[in-house]
């Protein structure tokens, strides 16, 4: 029971911290599309990188952005939603393949360590 309700508040703080960062972006006087766009990156890797799993992050992100757009009836609800789910696919696809790189392969990191 506490995890759940453990998820819900990170679930909901994020959503809070997405909406943040859209008002603090615009009050900086960034382009709308600009705005949106960097703030469906975030909040699509913060939620990947909590959630983890597909059977919890692709509902939660359809969840959230079903509910912005019955709220806002704004195509650009849809870009932030494809947005966020192919920062989900692209964490998906590289997170293993970072996982395997040996780090001590790395010519910069050998420059840096001498």
């Amino acid at each position: 029971m506490m995890f759940i309700v453990k998820n819900i508040f990170v679930f909901l703080a994020s959503i809070i911290a997405l909406c943040l960062i859209v008002v603090i972006l615009k009050n900086i006087g960034m382009n709308d599309i600009l705005n949106i766009s960097i703030s469906s990156f975030v909040f699509g890797i913060f939620i990947t990188l909590y959630f983890k799993e597909i059977k919890i992050c692709v509902p939660a992100f359809f969840l959230f952005y079903t509910s912005l757009f019955f709220l806002s009836m704004s195509v650009e609800v849809i870009l932030m939603l494809l947005i966020s789910l192919l920062t989900f696919f692209i964490i998906k696809m590289m997170m293993p393949k970072l996982k395997k790189v040996n780090i001590q392969n790395i010519e910069i990191i050998k420059k840096v360590n001498n």
